[in-house]
């Protein structure tokens, strides 16, 4: 079962394999440039922690994504 929200027609499905594959890549580039650089070696932390540092990391790419907000 499908819905319609809003007013324009959205189709996520690209019937094409080479269109959806070129946005695809786009959309993997975007992402990979707003991603934070994540240290080299072993951080040894608690769990709570290392959940801390990944939102972080998140808010930080959220932020990239999302300048204006």
């Amino acid at each position: 079962m499908t819905r319609t929200v809003g007013h324009r027609d959205r189709s996520e499905f690209v019937l094409d394999p080479g269109d959806a594959l070129r946005q695809g890549r786009a959309v993997d580039a975007m992402l990979a440039a707003a991603r934070p650089k994540v240290g080299r070696g072993v951080l040894r932390a608690t769990h709570r922690k290392l959940n801390e540092l990944d939102d972080l990391r998140h808010l930080a790419a959220a932020r990239r994504l999302n300048p204006g907000s």
